[in-house]
């Protein structure tokens, strides 16, 4: 679902991301790991469109985001580390607004309030929420149109345990549907209990690719979960 081609990223003499080639497969989820400045960041942005490809190709399915980004937008949702929400209106208000610029039906706003457990905040202004259900309120967002792409940086960061252990089997769920979902985390607990596949970056280079098995056995990528 996801084809990364021998992609770099420049800015300015620093080189951000270098050469990385990279597949993930329908359905599949694939946790993305790195000390701070590895370049994860980067990866997500260039997979959301939010950066340009411009060294190396990356398709989302049968799209190129060289050459059809337009088309590729419309098959990926995005959870940036940030939240991006209206803080001044409700929870209602923000999901509402984005389901009708997207022309996506209530129906499908009800089901993502029910599934994210929302029911209890619709009018509930996003900066009177904790950091937990803000982010539940921006993954109800990026879901709305039903991308078949999901990619999400630090999706549980200043969650408490009692919202990470609601949200991560919904996480589990969205890819049980199809969809491919790709994540960032320093969680080693929750990258163990997400992902299907991790992979690695060290100074702006993929050094690891393989399965959570295969990560266990490898002590510098556990510890590279921790950095």
């Amino acid at each position: 679902m996801i084809r990364i081609e021998n992609v770099s990223k420049q800015i300015g003499s620093k080189m951000i991301l270098e050469n990385i080639t990279l597949t993930v497969g329908k359905g599949e989820i694939l946790g993305l790991i790195g000390p701070n400045g590895a370049g994860k960041t980067t990866l997500l942005s260039l997979l959301s469109t939010t950066e340009k490809v411009e060294d190396g190709e990356i398709w989302i399915g049968e799209c190129s985001l060289r050459k059809n980004v337009k088309k590729a937008r419309r098959k990926i949702g995005y959870v940036p580390q940030e939240i991006a929400l209206y803080p001044s209106l409700s929870v209602f208000d923000n999901v509402t607004f984005w389901a009708k610029m997207l022309q996506i039906k209530q129906t499908k706003v009800t089901e993502l309030v029910r599934l994210l457990q929302l029911d209890d905040f619709l009018h509930e202004k996003v900066d009177r929420l904790s950091g937990g259900y803000k982010r539940r309120v921006n993954i109800a967002v990026a879901l709305l149109h039903e991308p078949e792409v999901l990619l999400m940086d630090e999706p549980t960061v200043g969650m408490d345990l009692y919202s990470k252990k609601d949200l991560l089997p919904f996480i589990k769920h969205v890819s049980k549907q199809g969809t491919t979902i790709v994540f960032t985390s320093h969680d080693v607990d929750e990258m163990l209990y997400l992902a299907d596949r991790i992979a690695m970056l060290e100074q702006g280079k993929l050094i690891f690719d393989g399965s959570v098995d295969q990560a266990k056995k490898e002590i510098a990528i556990l510890q590279g979960l921790n950095s």
